[in-house]
């Protein structure tokens, strides 16, 4: 009896995910919720994801894993390989945190940037709110860091939420303004986003409504009547008779 053994060819298969998980700091504080923690090997970033309430790689359904490469695809990395150099990106900047690829292992990892180095970004006015369709809308703010130093020169985009973006530079003291007219009637929301070279970018945002300008009330015309007496169309009012 002849037994027939099938053998099929095997698939390539990625290397072991490495899982980070962490806290993450600007200077001793929490770094706010949103700011991308990203983790690369040279330029290229294999693992991203938002910070939520101060930490990273607590989300279950979707864990910090840093994917392994694949040993039988000659020519193309798909992630780390074992000893490969991790480093860690906050806000797109440097943090000077590295780890060493491993296959399969978890690793917690706390991440920080210096607070000298972070950027806030606030409006102090967006006015006139509301203002109508057609009339000069001013965003004022300013840029410093999360020391309180006003920091000059800093790239400002503002996004006025109809589709319109217009760039300015904070001035030596970190202030910055820019206008801006509506074509429409709504509810918008202004943001700006400030960056500067090595800093972690500042954003704000503020509510704006647009109306419709007021339609003018026409003025009344008056006939001028031909003698002393009421004009004409006009019914003459009686004059009361007072008896003593």
């Amino acid at each position: 009896l002849a037994t027939s053994l099938w053998l099929q060819p095997a698939g390539a298969v990625p290397g072991i995910p490495m899982q980070f998980y962490g806290n993450v700091y600007f200077g001793l504080d929490p770094a706010p919720n949103g700011t991308i923690v990203e983790a690369r090997i040279g330029v290229i970033t294999y693992r991203s994801e938002a910070v939520v309430n101060g930490k990273y790689g607590y989300n279950l359904a979707s864990l910090f894993n840093f994917p392994g490469d694949d040993n039988d695809t000659s020519g193309i990395k798909e992630g780390g390989a074992n000893g490969d150099t991790i480093s860690f990106y906050l806000g797109g900047q440097a943090t000077g945190i590295i780890a060493a690829f491993q296959n399969g292992a978890v690793k917690g990892q706390d991440l920080s940037f210096p607070r000298e180095k972070v950027l806030i970004c606030g409006f102090s006015s967006v006015a006139p709110d509301p203002s109508v369709v057609g009339q000069v809308v001013t965003a004022s703010g300013l840029v410093e860091t999360m020391l309180g130093s006003p920091i000059a020169s800093a790239s400002v985009d503002v996004a006025w939420g109809d589709g319109v973006i217009l760039n300015t530079t904070s001035a030596s003291n970190g202030t910055f303004s820019v206008t801006h007219s509506y074509s429409s009637v709504g509810s918008y929301t202004v943001r700006a986003v400030a960056a500067s070279a090595g800093f972690i970018s500042g954003n704000c945002s503020e509510a704006q409504s647009v109306q419709a300008p007021p339609t003018a009330t026409p003025t009344p015309t008056v006939t001028p009547g031909g003698g002393p007496g009421p004009g004409p169309g006009v019914t003459p009012t009686a004059t009361p008779t007072v008896t003593v």
